[in-house]
C-alpha cells in the first residue's frame, strides 16, 4: 500500500518540506493508510528540524491531507487522507 500512497504524494501541491513529511508518513503508512513515527524520526529521516516537522504537519492536517491522533506516552497516530471520496 505504501508505494501507492507514495505514488500519490507526488500529485499534491505542497513545498517542499510538507511533501517530504507526507512521503515519510505514507512511506510507512500500512494497507489502513496509517502509521505512527516519532516527530524524532521524522525529523532525522527529512533531514530537517522539529519546528519544520511541525509546520508541515500542521499544513498538512489544515489540507486535510492527514488527521493526527495525540496519544499520551506515546508517539501520534496519523491516518492519511490522498484520494478524493468516492
Amino acid at each position: 500500500m505504501s508505494i501507492i500512497l507514495t505514488d500519490l504524494v507526488w500529485e499534491k501541491d505542497l513545498k517542499p518540506s510538507a511533501k517530504l513529511v507526507l512521503l515519510f508518513l505514507a512511506g510507512r503508512a500500512g494497507p489502513d493508510a496509517c502509521c505512527w513515527p516519532t516527530i524524532d524520526a521524522i525529523t532525522k529521516a527529512v533531514g530537517v528540524s522539529t519546528m519544520t516537522v511541525y509546520t508541515a504537519l500542521n499544513t498538512l492536517e489544515r489540507k486535510g491531507l492527514i488527521e493526527r491522533e495525540s496519544r499520551p506516552a506515546a508517539s501520534n497516530f496519523y491516518r492519511l487522507y490522498l484520494t478524493e471520496p468516492l
